[in-house]
């Protein structure tokens, strides 16, 4: 499968193996869509210490400095010129990726599915440098006073929809879920590269540390089964219209 950015639309296109394409959809509205009440939102668990929206975009735009300086085996000095320009977030994510021998081999990746016409980008793909395998990273920035936030109140809106109802909506169980799903996506695009479930984490920095989070087994099964469900809603033959899927991707464009 073929994901592409088109910077004239500025959108993701998912080709099938035909040639054929589909406009992706971002995952993260759905997500909350699926999986929490339409009154609660990651905005509104921001906290009071962060660095929001734009704090993420430094991150991984620098991620992907460091990813690209890596990849082309630029010498350990300019590489480390490169990091000493770094916000204190990043550096702590390539601290902690070099302290359990991960090497990065990609960032901002772009993965998605035709059939259901969903799409995203991974934050980090790496490689254990010593068993080679590929290691998979959903960063999170900011939330510090709130990503595991497990206050259980009885408002409705502060917990997870149905069949998981018992659980407190928190930013962290977000990020674990729109990994999960980005690791499905990632599955159907580069069905040749094999990542395992213990090799896909959440890691989520603040000012103060670096946290990892792996996938809880039994409830990722669950997360799994009801993403796929709902994927398979989405696999559906849209109306003809301009910019229809029956454009053909060409070769050398």
């Amino acid at each position: 499968m073929n994901v592409r950015f088109d910077f004239r639309t500025k959108r993701i296109l998912v080709y099938n193996k035909n040639g054929m394409y589909r406009k992706g959809v971002g995952i993260t509205p759905l997500i909350a869509k699926w999986f929490f009440h339409e009154r609660w939102s990651l905005h509104s668990q921001s906290g009071s210490r962060g660095g929001g929206s734009e704090l993420g975009r430094r991150v991984d735009k620098e991620l992907k400095t460091w990813t690209r300086a890596v990849v082309k085996e630029q010498s350990e000095r300019i590489v480390a010129k490169k990091i000493a320009k770094f916000c204190s977030e990043t550096k702590m994510v390539i601290k902690e990726c070099k302290k359990r021998g991960w090497r990065p081999v990609d960032s901002q990746r772009l993965v998605g599915c035709y059939d259901s016409r969903l799409a995203t980008r991974c934050d980090l793909v790496l490689r254990n440098i010593l068993t080679q395998e590929f290691i998979l990273l959903e960063i999170k920035t900011g939330y510090a006073d709130t990503f595991n936030n497990e206050d259980h109140k009885n408002k409705e809106d502060q917990r997870m929809r149905p069949p998981f109802f018992e659980l407190k909506a928190n930013p962290r169980r977000f990020a674990l879920i729109q990994l999960l799903l980005t690791w499905i996506l990632h599955s159907t695009t580069h069905p040749e590269i094999k990542i395992k479930h213990e090799n896909v984490r959440v890691l989520h920095v603040t000012t103060e540390k670096v946290s990892t989070y792996d996938l809880p087994i039994a409830w990722s099964l669950q997360v799994r089964q009801q993403l796929l469900e709902c994927m398979k809603k989405r696999n559906v033959i849209p109306r003809k219209s301009k910019g229809s899927v029956k454009k053909r991707f060409k070769k050398g464009n």
